[in-house]
């Protein structure tokens, strides 16, 4: 067995020179995507802030303005490079635009970030880090502007006394300075938030002194008066409840607090605990709270859970409470969204579920607001089984179930938390796209919500087919080819449904065939069975010889390529090793020769993933030409690759005699490599299904004595095949993260393929094929004595039944990813059902 101790990677900087230097035909970098977006609207205008990442190492605050809710000003980069992690926010009052976020700085310590325009959103200050003086204020909290004066909201830690507390700092001329911190709240050393109002030029304050929410604690209320002048704490609930996810709502001089409170209570399973939804209110401005009130919950449900967003909403005399509640029938979880409503200062409430839970599917959430007399809602879900495209229903009335989609037609998937603001009869909304793209979707109504424009990307680095699911036209192959477009930059039709891939016929014709019949067309021989490399190779030639290096340096005739290993997934990555001399030694270290006859040998490895794609380029096991830097010399550098290269070809389901009285038989999964060149990739693919509910059931653990930890083995069985001078197996460790594998097979089915994390593993030299075998569990067979085993993996699956197996259903189908996963975008799903003749 491996252990799971990882080595730590230490990176070196080096000053260096390139070898090449190329800007075409390289892999992206990881990038996190747009994230976080959220909206302000001022007049007939709306502005969005938004963390947008083309890398992994970083990420910018992004801002844009939405002139009339229709015309989308050119997007400005904040930050342009300078944050990590931003979280920011927004508020806009008249000319002003105030953003705010936390951040990491470079130094390891968390801060907070200020910029401001004060012309409308058209240009913004430097960020500065608040306050002035370098105390630690690390978690913003919330940003206002109230009778001209900008408020802050933040936490601080102090580092000698070791306390935490709320503070804010206040500026009078529009962010251009601000004050020192006042202390709101103490909360020794727990890191509480607060919950923010403001009402007739009076801010409202509420927090908690309770971290651990199992304990009773008080809810306080503080005000910042319209002079400046900060009152005294009030205790909201006398201590006499536990505080969780507490919120509120002013209006006038009522104030209106509710928050879940966790009691034990006695039920039909004896003492459980259970969560409930409360409420209390004050006529006088905050300065005296009435009694604990709890609300009726469903006697159907089994608890009450936390809601999405704002849940606590006043106007005039109305009050409205939402929370959310939990069902279980035993087998299937499901949640209702309620709520309270009060016309009479909350003196008595009205109880009902929200229209919108009607859409919602299992797990949907619902966001609310409310502008002057009118509530909004928006419920998120999904839509087209089994492609589970996002789905958003806005409603602004409580009275209906009538209700509007906003994303229409569009198809793609959505960021945990959209946003959308309302104004008068303007309704904005706003959410970021597809995980890990550049995408920042919007739209508008103007009719209060009856309906909403087309979704548009308002990202400046997205595109429509990753962000709005809408593929551009592209022209047949042969036309790109005529158009002066090589072969392996031909690109096929983005259609989800079907899959295209890219291949040659056998007279060397590009050609863009379904993933339903590219199999059976290349095993007809009508495509030619090399295609990949084709490709692999004239892509590699090309990224060298377009490099000025050498093109400036480079001996004619001196570039070789091989094709060394091929994965076989689709499109498969293809390992590509060659070599080639210049009039340059190229690397700091060594004398620059610039200019002579004299010439300098290099070997280079590329990794080249979909078609035209260099993931990798490294020079003499020393310079990484796409990151443009020297290696560390770590040997785990190689191995921590983003893209699992190989050569895997095939996978094997291994069925065995049951080795219990319950019909539980082994199933140990192989995989297979061949044209090992030092390394292969341990992908660690299981059956479908494994979890704990289905234990003793479908499935169970295999005795000690029959399961097979992880066992890797050459052509001739030998075991001994890992290179421990690479680096030693004692000292390798595998994460143990889940990836899983969505696809879609035949457009009438998705299925979630799962693997733990691909792991390099080093492969003692001469070593041409190599077996990875696993298998820990077994399967149950159901009250018939039927078998059912899914399976799915990014390559071609064989199945290895027992003799006496009666096989119902096997077959092997290939699907289309719902998204590229390890640069493939196909995969295989395999379905067995059998019996066994001779069950134990």
């Amino acid at each position: 067995m491996i252990k799971s101790t990882l080595l730590i990677m230490t990176l070196i900087a080096i000053a260096s020179v390139s070898v090449l230097s190329a800007d075409a035909y390289h892999d992206e970098q990881t990038s996190r995507g747009s994230s976080d977006p959220k909206i302000a609207a001022s007049g007939n205008d709306a502005y969005v802030v938004w963390v947008e990442s083309n890398s992994s190492e970083f990420g910018d605050v992004y801002f844009a303005k939405i002139t009339d809710g229709k015309t989308v000003e050119e997007p400005i980069n904040i930050t342009k490079g300078t944050s990590l992690y931003p979280t920011p926010q927004i508020y806009v009052s008249e000319n002003n635009v105030y953003l705010l976020w936390g951040d990491r700085t470079k130094n390891g310590d968390d801060q907070m970030f200020f910029a401001k325009s004060n012309d409308y959103g058209k240009s913004f200050s430097k960020p500065k880090t608040l306050p002035a003086n370098n105390q630690l204020i690390y978690r913003p909290l919330s940003i206002n502007q109230v009778n001209d004066t900008v408020y802050v909201f933040a936490s601080n830690w102090n580092q000698s006394t070791k306390q935490s507390s709320i503070v804010y700092v206040t500026s009078n001329d529009f962010g251009d300075t601000f004050s020192l911190p006042t202390v709101l709240f103490n909360h020794e050393q727990s890191d509480q938030g607060i919950d923010l109002q403001v009402s007739d030029g009076v801010i409202y304050i509420l927090s908690d002194d309770r971290h651990d929410f199992n304990e009773k604690g008080s809810l306080y209320l503080r005000k910042i008066l319209s002079n400046g002048t900060l009152t005294d704490l009030v205790n909201v609930n006398g201590g006499k409840t536990t505080i969780t996810y507490p919120q509120f709502a002013v209006s006038g001089e009522n104030v209106y607090v509710s928050w879940r409170d966790r009691v034990n209570e006695k039920g039909n399973f004896g003492i459980t605990e259970r969560w409930y939804q409360v409420f209390t209110k004050s006529h006088d401005g905050g300065k005296t709270f009435g009694d604990v009130i709890t609300f009726d919950s469903d006697p159907n449900s089994i608890d009450t859970t936390d809601n999405t967003g704002d849940f606590v909403f006043a106007h005039r005399d109305s009050v409205y409470v939402l929370w959310k509640s939990e069902y279980y029938d035993g087998q299937t979880q499901s949640f209702k969204i309620y709520l309270a409503y009060s016309d009479d200062k909350g003196q008595d409430f009205t109880i009902n579920p929200v229209p919108l839970n009607d859409k919602l599917a299992q797990y949907g959430s619902i966001i609310s607001k409310l502008d002057n007399d009118t509530f909004y809602q928006i419920g998120l879900t999904t839509k087209n089984p089994p492609y589970n495209d996002a789905a958003a229903y806005f409603s602004s009335d409580l009275d209906t179930t009538e209700s509007v989609d906003i994303l229409k037609n569009v198809s793609t998937q959505i960021g945990w938390m959209p946003d959308f603001a309302a104004n008068k009869n303007n309704v904005y909304f706003v959410t970021s796209g597809n995980h890990n793209k550049n995408c920042i979707l919007y739209s508008t109504s103007n009719d209060g919500g009856k309906s909403f424009s087309d979704i548009v990307n308002i990202s400046p680095n997205g595109n429509d087919f990753d962000c709005l699911g809408v593929a551009p036209d592209v022209l047949a192959p042969l036309k790109q080819v005529s158009n002066g477009i090589d072969i392996q930059d031909i690109q096929c039709k983005k259609d989800i449904t079907k899959g295209f891939i890219l291949s040659l016929t056998q007279n060397n014709k590009p050609v863009c065939v379904t993933a339903k019949s590219y199999i059976e067309l290349k095993n007809r021989g009508w495509l030619y069975g090399d295609s990949f490399k084709v490709f692999a190779l004239n892509t590699a030639k090309k990224f060298i010889e377009s490099t000025p290096r050498f093109s400036d340096y480079g001996v004619d005739g001196s570039l070789k390529l091989t094709v060394s290993s091929v994965r076989e997934s689709l499109p498969p990555v293809v390992l590509v090793r060659g070599s080639f001399n210049l009039h340059s030694s190229g690397y700091a270290n060594n004398t620059e020769t610039f200019g002579n006859n004299d010439t300098y040998h290099h070997e280079i490895e590329m990794v080249i993933t979909q078609n035209n794609k260099i993931h990798s380029a490294i020079v003499d096991d020393t310079w990484d030409e796409i990151g443009q830097k020297f290696l560390t010399g770590d040997p785990l550098t190689k191995f921590q690759n983003t893209v699992a290269v190989g050569p895997t070809k095939n996978t094997i389901l291994s069925i065995g005699d049951p080795v219990n009285s319950n019909g539980l038989i082994p199933l140990i999964v192989t995989e297979i490599s061949e044209n090992v060149s030092g390394t292969v990739t341990f992908w660690q693919f299981q059956p479908i299904g494994y979890n704990g509910d289905n234990r003793g059931k479908s499935w169970d653990f295999l005795p000690r004595d029959k399961e097979i930890g992880w066992v890797f083995t050459d052509q001739n069985n030998r075991t001994d095949i890992w290179d421990n001078s690479v680096i030693p197996q004692d000292m390798y460790g595998i994460p143990s993260d889940l990836h899983v594998y969505p696809m879609f097979c035949d457009g009438k089915e998705k299925i979630d393929g799962e693997s733990a994390h691909p792991s390099g593993i080093p492969i003692k030299s001469g070593i041409n094929t190599v077996y990875v075998k696993s298998g820990s569990r077994g399967f149950l067979p159901d009250s018939n004595g039927v078998y059912e085993i899914n399976f799915a993996t990014l390559f071609d699956t064989r199945v290895e039944f027992p003799d006496d197996a009666n096989v119902i259903e096997n077959k092997t189908v290939l699907c289309v990813m719902e998204n590229t996963r390890e640069e493939a975008t196909h995969g295989y799903y395999t379905k067995i059902v059998f019996t066994l003749d001779n069950e134990n």
